[in-house]
C-alpha cells in the first residue's frame, strides 16, 4: 500500500464509528486533501479524543501531483463490480495509472475497515467548476440519512444513476454509509473551509467526536447565506447532458448550481449548435472546466 495515500489516521481508545474521508479523487480538486490535513493538525494540537477510527486518504495521487482531473481515466467513474473484479484478478488488459490508484485505494479501505465499529461512514470530498456548489450527493438506495441531514445543506439524490461508476455506487455494497460532499469552486480558498466544516460535521454526527466544534456549520451556512440563490432541501436528478472532448462543448456564462431554468432555454453550445434544457427544473453542476464528461444536470425539488 502506498504510504503517500495516508493523510492522517487516529484510532481512539473507545469503541465508535469508522470514518473514512477521501480527498482528491479528482486530481485538480485539492481542497479536500488540504482540509483533511488541517483537521488532523487540530486534532493533534488540541488532543481531541476520537471514538473508533478516523482516517483521511488521498484519492488519485498521480493526478494530484499534476493538478489534473485524471491521468488516463476518471477515477470517479470506474467503480463497477465487473471492473474492480477485472483489476483484482489481472483481467483488465493494459494497466493504466488509475488502475494502480484504484487497487491501492481499495486495499487501504479494506485493510482499515477490519474490526468492529458502531457504523462505517465514507465521505468523498469534491469541488465544482460553477458557483453555489455546496451540496451532498447520496445514493438513491441509501436509507441511513441521519448524518447527511445533520449537515443542513441541500441533498441530491439519483445522480449516481445518471453517471454510473462512482465511488458511491460501490461502497454502499460494502456496508458503508457513503456520500459525496461538493464544497465550493475548484481552487478557491472557501472550498478548503467548506470541506473542513463538512469533516467536523461528519465526525460529530457519527459520534467520532463528542464535543461540537465551533467551526461546525459556520462556514457552510455563511456561504449559503451569501449565495443569493434559493437552496432546496432535497432534489432528484432528471437529466444528464453527456459530452466528450470532440463535441467542443461550451457552457454559456453566468449559470450556477440550483439556478432555475425553463424547458427550451439555451444553456450551452457545441458542434451541433445550441443546447437547450429539456425540462423546467434546477440546473446542477454546469461545466466550466476543460475536462469532464458531464455538461450539466437538470433536477427537480423533492417537496414531500
Amino acid at each position: 500500500m502506498n504510504p503517500d495515500r495516508l493523510i492522517g489516521k487516529v484510532e481512539g481508545e473507545y469503541p465508535g464509528p469508522l470514518v473514512i474521508v477521501i480527498g482528491g479523487l479528482h486530481g485538480n480538486e485539492n481542497s479536500g486533501v488540504e482540509a483533511l490535513r488541517q483537521v488532523f493538525e487540530v486534532i493533534e494540537k488540541d488532543r481531541i479524543p476520537i471514538m473508533g477510527k478516523f482516517i483521511g486518504l488521498r484519492g488519485n495521487i498521480a493526478a494530484l501531483e499534476e493538478n489534473l482531473r485524471f491521468i488516463d481515466y476518471d477515477m470517479n467513474r470506474c467503480w463497477y463490480d465487473h471492473h474492480i473484479h477485472a483489476l483484482k484478478f489481472g483481467q483488465a488488459g493494459r494497466s493504466s495509472s488509475e488502475d494502480e490508484e484504484v487497487l491501492d485505494l481499495l486495499e487501504w479501505i479494506q485493510a482499515e475497515s477490519v474490526g468492529r465499529y458502531t457504523q462505517k461512514v465514507m465521505m468523498d470530498l469534491h469541488a465544482t467548476s460553477s458557483e453555489n456548489g455546496v451540496f451532498l450527493v447520496i445514493p438513491q438506495e441509501e436509507k441511513n440519512l441521519s448524518i447527511p441531514k445533520s449537515m443542513k445543506i441541500p441533498i441530491i439524490f439519483g445522480l449516481e444513476k445518471k453517471i454510473g461508476g462512482t465511488l458511491l455506487n460501490y461502497f454502499p455494497n460494502e456496508h458503508f454509509v457513503s456520500f459525496a460532499f461538493e464544497g465550493g469552486v475548484i481552487g478557491s480558498d472557501i472550498a478548503v473551509k467548506l470541506h473542513r466544516t463538512g469533516i467536523w460535521d461528519v465526525l460529530y454526527a457519527s459520534g467520532s467526536i463528542q464535543v461540537e466544534r465551533e467551526e461546525r456549520h459556520h462556514d457552510v451556512m455563511e456561504y449559503i447565506r451569501n449565495d443569493h440563490m434559493p437552496h432546496p432541501g432535497r432534489v432528484s436528478v432528471l437529466y444528464r447532458h453527456a459530452i466528450n472532448r470532440q463535441d467542443n462543448f461550451k457552457m454559456l456564462p453566468g449559470f450556477s448550481n440550483f439556478q432555475k431554468v425553463k424547458a427550451g432555454e439555451v444553456l450551452a453550445q457545441d458542434n451541433t449548435g445550441e443546447i437547450t434544457s429539456p425540462f423546467d427544473g434546477l440546473l446542477i453542476m454546469p461545466l466550466y472546466q476543460d475536462s469532464g464528461n458531464d455538461g450539466f444536470f437538470i433536477a427537480e425539488e423533492i417537496l414531500d
